[in-house]
């Protein structure tokens, strides 16, 4: 089953800005291409409707916000944007699929 990892984020935030300016979830996604990669902010393609229905269908009320999915349905979610942080979620998201 194919691991999803999305961060749901915005522009304005400065802890988002940080998490880009560092590239930590680019390189999470070259060490890991078994997972998909997703990042969801204010900024995206469509503009702020597109963003608001994302935001509202995974319920995001914090940025930034990881959402770990697998199989359509969420696995867990985390506020810890940090290189260890991330690899340690995405060894949870294994034992959640069985891998």
């Amino acid at each position: 089953m194919k691991i999803t990892l999305m961060k749901g984020g915005a522009a304005w935030c400065s802890p988002c800005k940080n998490l880009e300016r560092r590239g930590t979830l680019q390189k999470f996604a070259e060490a890991h291409p078994d997972v998909k990669v997703e990042i969801h902010d204010d900024t995206e393609e469509g503009g702020s409707a597109r963003w608001e229905a994302w935001a509202d269908r995974w319920k995001i009320k914090n940025l930034p916000t990881l959402i770990w999915v697998a199989g359509g349905e969420e696995l867990f979610r985390s506020g810890d944007v940090s290189a260890a942080g991330i690899e340690a979620q995405y060894k949870r998201a294994l034992k959640a699929v069985g891998k």
